[in-house]
């Protein structure tokens, strides 16, 4: 069994026959079985390494509206 961090809803049969849905976000153990056929829907997870926060876009500042001409 692989740790994955799964980044699409999908579902998958862990031994061939009982289908499992995987839901985006979620860490699951992958059976060897079916983690040859997840590339489009999960990603390996490493469990030392942790996840490191998603950087962070600066908010644009607002534009201030032009006074009317006089």
């Amino acid at each position: 069994m692989k740790t994955f961090k799964v980044i699409l809803d999908f579902r998958g049969a862990q031994d061939g026959v009982t289908v499992t849905d995987f839901k985006a976000g979620e860490i699951v153990e992958i059976s060897d079985y079916l983690a040859p056929h997840i590339s489009d829907w999960a990603e390996p997870y490493d469990e030392d390494a942790g996840e490191s926060p998603a950087p962070v876009e600066s908010v644009r500042p607002q534009i201030k509206a032009k006074r009317a001409a006089q």
